[in-house]
């Protein structure tokens, strides 16, 4: 065979190999990169952030890094309502394990209010220990709801409309909340040191448990602190909307496609519970957005891994179709 030939031969299965490879990396890229991942982990020791339970069934976060195991309210907190919801026998075991820890776990703000804290740093919204969140609030609330349901006792109510009463206290003041002429807002990461985030999630997940601890309890309370945090939605809405797909806040932060599902599932409980046209038209814009392949994220934002695996898959590919090449052109070469 010439040279030319040769060299004509290779350049084809380079650009062939290159052309199916990326194929393969928009269909299964991030399951590869996924599985490189836990090699990785388990090579160097390292593990990424995951969620146990202790020996009562209060569960905790390992957070990467210096964090480590943190307890915090928002994750005890839903792995109550997640046990109650699910019906999970015997509930009285883990749920109350759970709501004890809530119950256990608080600090006085004033007579009538009760603040959950986090006694971590959190450094990508600068928030240094011990810091306020109103989705602690809201998840507290959304517990004690359940656990009053469960057993009568008003003890969980008045810890409901405890961590509720907080809402009324501004973030300047200790507490969660900015009050303006939009309505009020109520801050997942509440510092008045440090830029305004307006995390959406959080918000909304606020509006729900005043959405249930109303509907329980029928309190006008509730129901002010519901529609002024309705109001605040809607007046700042236009902000997280990024052609089509949502931000996670209101610095401009792209939601993850877990974020950007969970955004559309809460804009439909708005809508459901107010009826607000501006909510559903939200809702129907952000069902409409097609998430970005792998590839084009990959080339967006580049990892060290996710780059590694779409070498080793190119590298892979150009091995497999050089053996198979080789052995058509040495059949070819037998028959001769």
């Amino acid at each position: 065979m010439s040279g030319k030939k040769l060299r004509l031969r290779i350049s084809f299965l380079i650009i062939f190999s290159l052309f199916f490879s990326i194929l393969l990396v928009k269909t299964i890229g991030k399951r590869i990169e996924i599985f490189e991942t836990r090699i990785y982990q388990k090579i160097s020791g390292k593990s990424a952030q995951y969620i146990d339970c202790d020996s009562r069934g209060v569960p905790f976060v390992f957070y990467e890094g210096k964090l480590g195991k943190q307890y915090n309210t928002v994750t005890v907190a839903e792995r109550a309502i997640k046990l109650y919801d699910k019906n999970e026998t015997p509930v009285t075991g883990d749920f109350f394990s759970c709501i004890d820890w809530l119950t256990n776990n608080y600090t006085l703000l004033n007579d009538s209010s009760i603040i959950f804290l986090d006694f971590y740093d959190w450094p990508s919204y600068k928030m240094t220990a011990p810091w306020r969140s109103a989705m602690n609030q809201g998840r507290a609330m959304q517990a004690f709801i359940r656990a009053f349901e469960k057993t009568g006792d008003t003890l969980y109510l008045n810890l409901a409309r405890k961590s509720m009463n907080t809402l009324h206290t501004q973030v300047k003041d200790g507490g969660v909340t900015y009050m303006d002429s939009t309505g009020y807002w109520y801050e997942e990461y509440a510092d008045d040191k440090v830029p305004q985030s307006k995390v959406l999630n959080g918000m909304i997940v606020v509006l729900q448990a005043l959405s249930d601890f109303y509907k329980i309890t029928n309190d006008p309370d509730a129901f002010f602190l519901f529609k002024r945090g309705v109001d605040a939605v809607k007046n700042t809405l236009h902000f997280y909307d990024n052609k089509g797909h949502s931000n996670y806040d209101v610095l401009g932060k792209p939601a993850s496609p877990w974020y950007h599902k969970f955004h559309i599932e809460l804009l439909d409980f708005l809508y459901t519970e107010t009826h607000e046209s501006i909510f559903n038209e939200y809702k129907q814009k952000w069902l409409l957005y097609q998430e970005p392949s792998y590839l084009t994220n990959l080339i967006r934002k580049p990892t060290r891994i996710g780059v590694f695996a779409v070498f080793s898959l190119f590298a892979g590919v150009l091995v497999i179709v050089s053996i198979i090449s080789y052995y058509v052109w040495f059949k070819k070469v037998l028959k001769r």
